[in-house]
C-alpha cells in the first residue's frame, strides 16, 4: 500500500503529534474487491489509521 497527503507542508512539531496520533491521526482507507472460494464477487470497504510508536531500534508504524 501506499498513500500521500494532500497538504504542501506540516511544521515538525504538527507532524510529530500526527504521527504519535495525538489530536490528529494519518488514517487510510479504500475498497478490496475479490472472488470467494464459491465464485461470488465480493468486497469490503476499510479504514485504517496509522501510528508511530518509539521502540529499541527505531520507531515501529501500528495501525488499527
Amino acid at each position: 500500500m501506499n498513500a500521500y497527503v494532500d497538504r504542501d507542508h506540516f511544521d515538525d512539531a504538527e507532524a510529530e503529534d500526527i504521527k504519535r496520533g495525538k489530536g490528529k491521526r494519518a488514517y487510510m482507507w479504500g475498497t478490496i474487491t475479490y472472488e470467494d472460494v464459491f465464485g461470488e464477487k465480493r468486497y469490503t470497504n476499510f479504514r485504517q489509521s496509522i501510528y508511530w510508536v518509539p521502540g529499541k531500534e527505531g520507531e515501529i508504524v501500528f495501525g488499527n
